[in-house]
């Protein structure tokens, strides 16, 4: 199938309009073909919002797990995908979707510090592809923006109830910079990747035990990578309440 003479690929689903994604090349092929079964734990989060509830996507990437939480769960998305090539076609899915009432992607990184001016150095030049570090140096570095989500949350006075952070491995800046954000009232969850063999990453579950959040242990063990190149790597999810 295509939209003005680029290919596309169509998601049914029960319960949910028909999703549409670009499918420009075999990685974004594998990524809509894998919706479903390369990270579950994250759909069977999405599926739990509700109707206009606010998700923050940090490190969209092209937009897959955004647009789902909007088409299936009617929630309002706010998508943060600094490489151009992905932010390209986060947007092109965007308005494929007719979602431009209700997601908004930014061109951003998310980190830490405010207003840094830095690079990405891109793991490949690739349309779809991840493992690009901000502020690293690789054989392609784009110039890139960095803000705190403390900073932008406050400056679009927007109260998340969600929040996924997928940046990686540089999971523990955004946390470091979204403090006053997690400890709004509002928010219920947040997703996060980490890497369970990482001290600095092992460190966020102290955080988030302070901002009184709770995960659970057997999801925890059931959703880590066991063997290949992302062993240990695991979408810890932190439920907000005292």
């Amino acid at each position: 199938m295509e939209i003005a003479n680029e290919p596309i690929m169509q998601i049914t689903f029960p319960g949910c309009p028909p999703v549409i994604y670009a499918n420009p090349n075999e990685v974004t092929k594998w990524r809509i073909e894998t919706l479903f079964t390369k990270e579950p734990e994250t759909i069977n989060w999405i599926s739990g919002f509700q109707k206009e509830e606010i998700l923050i996507d940090i490190g969209a990437n092209v937009g897959m797990y955004t647009i789902w939480a909007a088409m299936a769960s009617g929630a309002t998305v706010y998508a943060f995908e600094p490489e151009a090539q992905n932010f390209m076609t986060l947007n092109k899915n965007i308005f494929y979707n007719n979602l431009s009432d209700r997601v908004t992607a930014y061109p951003l990184a998310i980190g830490e510090l405010n207003w840094e001016f830095s690079t990405i150095g891109l793991s490949d030049y690739l349309l779809g592809g991840s493992g690009h570090q901000f502020g690293e140096k690789t054989k392609f570095n784009q110039g890139c923006l960095s803000v705190s989500l403390d900073t932008l949350m406050t400056k679009m006075q927007i109260e998340p109830n969600y929040i996924k952070i997928d940046v990686d491995g540089l999971e523990p800046d955004v946390i470091n910079g979204a403090m006053k954000t997690l400890e709004t009232i509002k928010m219920k969850s947040a997703l996060v990747e980490l890497n369970t063999l990482d001290k600095k990453h092992m460190v966020i579950f102290d955080i988030m035990r302070d901002l009184y959040y709770k995960w659970d242990q057997n999801q925890i063990n059931k959703d880590i990578v066991k063997d290949g190149p992302f062993t240990g790597y695991v979408n810890a999810i932190f439920t907000h309440g005292s």
